[in-house]
Formats: C-alpha cells, structure tokens, sequence
C-alpha cells in the first residue's frame, strides 16, 4: 500500500521502527541506502501525466505546434529532475528502467501524434525518422538551445514547429 498510495494510514510499531532504522542507515551511509524513492516516483507520474499527446486528430499544423508545446514545457519544467535522474541512472538500475521508458515515451506519443504522416514512410525509415525527431525534442537538446544558444522556451518552440513541419512528410 505504501508504494501505490505513497501513505500507510496505521503503520504497525515494528514498521515504524524499520523506517527509523533505515533512515538511520541512510544517514550513516551518507544517502547510498535510501528508501525516500516513493516522492521521486510521484513527481515521475505527474510529469508522465503533462506530457500528455493533445490534439491528437487536429490538423496537421495543430498537432505540430501541440506536440511541441507539451515538449517544451515539460522538457523546461522538469530538466533538473532530468539531469539527476541520467548522471545517477548506473546507481540504480529502476532508475536506467525509467530514463529508458521515458525516452521510450516520447516516441510513442509521437507515433501517436504523427500516424498519418509516417504512414507514407517505410519502416526501417520510420524508425529512423522518430529517433531522428525524438533526439531534436530531448531534454538535453533543450537545455542546449536555453544555455548552449540562449534561445527563449518561444524560440524553442518555433525552431522544433519549423524543423517538424519540414522533416515530417505530407499526410498522403
């Protein structure tokens, strides 16, 4: 109940005492044992949860600039987050298991986003295309546009709109 609630509403003494312990080993161990993961996971589901794919049967030019909003947002928002999560991923393995599924993520939604484009590419391309588009709109492409080019989240915004509308094909 603990995981899936992130609350025990009457935890028993000796699980009282459990967590005291282990908070007590996580300090000794200066953080190497740590069992404070459940906020890490709850900030993990709501970030999930805004990533959202909206407008999913707009047009063409709607779909493009909603994907890329949501992107932006989300890469801006949640980018310190992003930087802990890949420098200490080798840590743990869960950790490697959600990078991975939310790199994962973002080309799903933009299989979603995009079907009809990417039905007139052949698969072995199309696979190539989403990897191509998913890197363009990764947290770390945003972090060097923000700091690396001194880009605003618009500009951002407009250079991944204009880059979208000219590697995706027409909609047969």
């Amino acid at each position: 109940r603990l995981n899936r609630a992130g609350e025990l509403r009457k935890p028993s003494r000796e699980l009282l005492q459990v967590i005291a312990l282990s908070s007590t080993i996580s300090s000794a161990s200066h953080g190497t044992f740590d069992i404070t993961m459940q906020p890490l996971w709850t900030v993990w589901a709501h970030a999930q949860a805004e990533s959202a794919a909206r407008d999913v049967y707009a047009d063409r030019a709607t779909r493009i600039r909603s994907h890329v909003h949501t992107r932006a947002t989300a890469c801006e928002k949640w980018l310190p987050l992003w930087r802990v999560l890949v420098a200490t991923q080798q840590e743990l393995s869960e950790l490697r298991q959600r990078v991975s599924l939310a790199r994962h993520g973002n080309i799903v939604r933009m299989r979603l986003m995009y079907a009809a484009e990417l039905e007139a590419v052949p698969e072995k391309e199309r696979e190539r295309l989403l990897m191509v588009l998913a890197t363009m709109v990764s947290f770390e492409a945003l972090d060097q546009m923000r700091n690396g080019y001194n880009l605003s989240i618009e500009a951002c915004e407009t250079a991944w709109y204009e880059m979208f509308d000219r590697i995706l094909p027409k909609a047969p």
